[in-house]
């Protein structure tokens, strides 16, 4: 459990009193004005309760509490002013967003029970955000193992994509590689709302009529509003929203944005789709890659340079690892299916592509046991992610 404070004061004599008298019960630092507080946040932090003065030259209480906010929203803000209007309460549990509001000079006594209960509260809050991010993500893992019964193929693809859009994420400076790989990996739930009669003749290349190509193309749509209401999944569905959209704005949705005002997760998503789709049939990345740059204004051009910086061998460069045929049980988490894994009566299990973990080799061997499973397998251990 995190019991860490931050105590500032732009006086030194009473930074130094609370540290005596209270650093033996809490794990206590001090900063003495806003500017070393901020420091202190950024190189050491999280804390879980941060008391700030009102009245500090440079940046006020209020304001410094407003940054933390920002840095660390988890961090529980106790605001200590010798000040006691009504209108700097105010301003502090309004923009400060303050959990308690203490008069200078405050008693130690007091001052400790403050304490006690801002990092009880603190407890709370990452307790029910572990609670929350734990339940999210075992709904997105039975969701995603949905999403592989229904369509293998489909979702084979789908693992692929999210391999390469993480790493390209990290290229590309995004912030936030959880959001990013859920977004790849959820990108064409919106399939389950289509008539499977539809999917079908997508499938085989069977002449699509009008309407059924409107349907289609509504996939990203249908996705971003099953996933708009879950807690935590708005960027998600934002992604998946735009992920369709033409770095030129053309496309759907029809609005005005366009260019950088894309969310870059869609940017890599929409390209590493159409490069993954395109080369399970060209088998060539290098091919691939020229006709992406060919296709004026639908890819953002930086995401392209990154995808053939990480796609196409640099010189010198150890060749990629070759085809290797294994049996069922000399499968591990990380090998990539050159060819479908199915079973001896001919389902499919999971298409050439995917790359398989811990819940894949779960179904493997069910199967196995159930219908029997082709072996060996083709696999690799892929050089790119």
């Amino acid at each position: 459990m995190n019991r860490r404070v931050l105590m500032v004061d732009d006086d030194e004599r009473v930074l130094r009193a609370y540290h005596r008298s209270m650093h033996a019960q809490f794990e206590l630092d001090v900063a003495l004005g806003a500017v070393p507080a901020i420091q202190a946040v950024v190189e050491h932090g999280p804390y879980a309760v941060i008391v700030a003065d009102m009245q500090m030259p440079g940046m006020n209480g209020v304001d410094l509490l407003k940054r933390v906010a920002e840095l660390n929203p988890e961090t529980v803000r106790i605001m200590l002013t010798g000040n006691a209007d009504q209108a700097t309460a105010v301003d502090a549990v309004n923009q400060g967003q303050i959990f308690r509001f203490l008069n200078k000079p405050c008693a130690v006594p007091e001052l400790s029970r403050a304490l006690e209960s801002g990092l009880e509260q603190h407890r709370l809050i990452t307790a029910e955000q572990e609670l929350l991010e734990k339940t999210l993500s075992g709904a997105i893992d039975v969701l995603t193992e949905l999403l592989s019964l229904a369509d293998p193929a489909g979702f084979g693809r789908a693992q692929e994509v999210a391999e390469f859009s993480t790493t390209l994420g990290k290229m590309l400076g995004a912030t936030d590689a959880w959001s990013l790989r859920i977004s790849a990996l959820l990108a064409q739930v919106g399939r389950m709302a289509v008539p499977m009669q539809v999917l079908e003749k997508a499938k085989t290349s069977t002449q699509l009529t009008v309407e059924e190509r409107a349907i289609l193309q509504r996939v990203p749509e249908m996705g971003a509003k099953l996933l708009a209401h879950v807690p935590r999944l708005e960027e998600v569905a934002k992604a998946i929203q735009y992920q369709d959209k033409g770095y030129d704005g053309k496309g759907l949705p029809f609005d005005e944005i366009k260019g950088e005002a894309i969310p870059l997760a869609s940017r890599i998503i929409g390209c590493v789709a159409a490069f993954v789709e395109m080369e399970a049939r060209r088998k060539n990345p290098r091919v691939v890659l020229e006709e992406l740059k060919l296709a004026k204004g639908r890819f953002d051009p930086k995401v392209i340079d990154a995808l053939e910086l990480l796609v196409l061998p640099a010189e010198g460069k150890d060749a990629p690892s070759q085809p290797k045929p294994v049996s069922l049980h000399e499968l591990t988490p990380g090998m990539v299916l050159v060819e479908d894994a199915v079973t001896l009566d001919g389902m499919l299990l999971f298409a050439q592509g995917a790359r398989l973990g811990p819940s894949h080799l779960e179904k493997l061997q069910n199967f196995a046991e159930l219908r029997g499973v082709k072996e060996p397998l083709l696999v690799l251990y892929p050089t790119r992610p």
